[in-house]
């Protein structure tokens, strides 16, 4: 139990929970983790085809074995939510000071399983696979997880994993979506802990093919939600998306927003698609919108637009949107909140920063396109 507590705090340190509560992101974040207190896989663990994992709703997502790997013939399956032993509040046990995040993306259930190297090495892959009330609910706490709130053009981004699903690798961790699941993989070997480049190097090569094993099991669909896919690709920085249940640009009621981050030369800015069933409820949104403070209409632009001053929070500097729509679509493009200084002047801005024309043109261009 006590290995098993301190995988789950490593995992904490290198995965990262949201920002307002850790301040970790999924990328790397300190140092690789200490050698565990006791020993973590027995050398030959996997020589009786691997453990079973204990829950009757996950079970068949987690085969026995995997890419040199096995479920821990000595480990216990950790199962909280719906049709489980343990109440769903219990994630908080394993996701130290995240666990308000998953909530709020209306998480149903989670389990925990570990494999084991079939081998010498003593490696310990943890699995968290957590069901949410919806594709739409599961694929924006993935966005969460893999840009916690931050800029993805930091160093310590993770990187795309080819898995036949989306999926991010981090440092000693990899994160994927398909349908109404995440899963969340965390690499812990104690010989390699005192060594940063190995522990990657490991990971990278082990947890793709365990990830892509559980995935391929998964009901739903791989495919991003809608709104993410009229995203245009032109200048998207690699998994600069983030999907939003709620609040487009600081305003409630707007329902779920897809966002793209992008970048042309010296130039930063975002993208909003906002999908709905139909024309009436994509006007709602619009109206919206519109009701923001300082907001101004823009004239030719779809079948309504308007121009918005945004601020993330307090004390921080305002971008500029152009939004408009057009049938079932809003659509915007606004400054990159995270090239824009407090206090700079318009010559400095405009080095980062897209001019209000152009905004408009490529918000133009993009209601053509999706047309």
């Amino acid at each position: 139990m006590r290995t098993r507590v301190l995988l789950a705090a490593w995992f904490m340190l290198v995965a990262g929970c949201d920002k307002g509560s850790s301040g970790a992101g999924p990328g790397q974040r300190g140092a690789p983790p200490p050698p565990a207190a006791t020993a973590s896989a027995k050398a030959g663990g996997c020589a009786s085809g691997g453990g079973e994992v204990k829950d009757s709703v996950a079970a068949a997502f987690f085969p026995r074995a995997l890419a040199g790997y096995c479920v821990n013939p000595d480990g216990e399956t950790q199962a909280f939510g719906e049709k489980a032993p343990k109440p769903i509040d219990g994630i908080c046990s394993l996701f130290d000071g995240g666990c308000e995040l998953y909530r709020a993306h209306q998480v149903k259930r989670t389990v925990r399983v570990d494999y084991v190297d079939g081998g010498p090495s003593g490696a310990t892959v943890t699995v968290d696979l957590s069901q949410f009330a919806s594709a739409d609910h599961a694929y924006a706490m993935f966005t969460k997880r893999v840009t916690s709130d931050e800029d993805p053009t930091r160093p310590d981004m993770p990187k795309r994993a080819d898995i036949g699903a989306p999926a991010a690798m981090g440092t000693g961790s990899l994160y994927a979506w398909k349908g109404a699941y995440l899963v969340e993989l965390s690499y812990v070997s104690t010989g390699e802990s005192g060594d940063e480049k190995k522990l990657r190097e490991s990971a990278e090569r082990v947890l793709p093919g365990i990830a892509k094993g559980i995935v391929d099991k998964l009901p739903g669909p791989a495919a991003p939600p809608a709104a993410v896919a009229k995203l245009p690709a032109p200048g998207l920085l690699p998994l600069g998306v983030v999907y939003s249940l709620d609040k487009a640009l600081g305003e409630a009621g707007t329902g779920p927003a897809a966002f793209g981050f992008y970048r042309e030369g010296d130039k930063r800015y975002r993208v909003m698609v906002i999908s709905k069933d139909d024309a009436a409820q994509a006007k709602d949104v619009q109206k919206t919108l519109m009701k923001k403070k300082g907001t101004t209409e823009e004239k030719a632009l779809g079948e309504a637009a308007a121009r918005l001053m945004v601020q993330e929070g307090e004390g921080a500097p305002k971008a500029e949107w152009i939004v408009a729509r057009a049938g079932k679509l809003v659509v915007g493009v606004g400054d990159e909140a995270f090239a824009l200084s407090a206090g700079a002047t318009p010559a400095e801005t405009a080095k980062t920063s897209l001019p209000k024309d152009e905004k408009i043109t490529k918000v133009r261009a993009l209601l053509d396109a999706v047309k």
